[in-house]
């Protein structure tokens, strides 16, 4: 299934719901922009466990979800960096994000997995990272890109322009996607970005089919997650 937020057009639902079931996940009360609507601010995928911040922890549960969630401790609260708790990106073993405002939760289950944390400026590390593969990341953030050819990940630097974001200049490239299998899913017209033709020959190469619609402007929607059948 494939989490996004209750408030989503009809017209995306109706997109999404070509590649699986949606999930319609609730607002978060204490962020007074758009970006209250975004899941990768109030939960993280990390392996076969949503870690997820206490008020989307307790609707979930309440809702019988069908997916082992975590309660993380973090509350997401207006103004940054108090927003980004579960903003993290995750590439095969590594984790992104900006540890010191990181949940302690996320960062534990991280450890647990042996995953490596790699502590970076960019507070919104989920919103600025669109995973490709396990060894493969496009990024408009250039701190990220060089860190992630450093560590040896096969990464794609593209220009931040062309993506809508509600109440902001433009939006992020992990926030428009997810990654379903050896798909990756853009909400809206991805050929209208000006880095289309490398963001199509970069997916190919890792061998992630590259799927959108041109029904509506490429949009951030704040990462939709997918949550994979148990």
């Amino acid at each position: 299934m494939i989490l996004i937020n209750e408030f989503t057009p009809d017209n995306v639902v109706s997109f999404f719901e070509k590649y699986d079931r949606v999930y319609k996940i609730p607002t978060l009360k204490q962020i007074k922009d758009s970006t209250a609507r975004h899941p990768d601010l109030a939960c993280c995928l990390l392996g076969k466990e949503l870690i997820a911040s206490p008020e989307l922890f307790y609707f979930l549960k309440k809702e019988k979800f069908p997916f082992k969630i975590i309660k993380g401790l973090a509350i997401p609260k207006s103004k940054y960096p108090s927003d980004i708790a579960y903003n993290a990106a995750i590439v095969g073993s590594f984790l992104f994000c900006k540890k010191r405002y990181t949940d302690p939760v996320l960062l534990q289950k991280a450890s647990d997995a042996k995953m490596t944390v790699i502590d970076i400026k960019q507070g919104y590390s989920k919103c600025s990272v669109a995973a490709i593969s396990s060894n493969a990341l496009i990024t408009s953030d250039r701190g990220i890109y060089k860190q992630a050819t450093e560590l040896g990940i096969d990464a794609l630097e593209v220009t931040p322009n062309g993506i809508l974001l509600d109440g902001y200049a433009h939006g992020f490239i992990g926030g428009c996607c997810v990654k379903k299998e050896k798909k990756i899913i853009f909400a809206g017209n991805l050929s209208r970005h000006p880095d289309f033709e490398r963001i199509i020959t970069f997916c190919k190469e890792h061998g992630t089919l590259t799927e959108y619609t041109e029904a509506f402007p490429l949009t951030d929607l704040g990462s939709p997650v997918f949550i994979p059948d148990i």
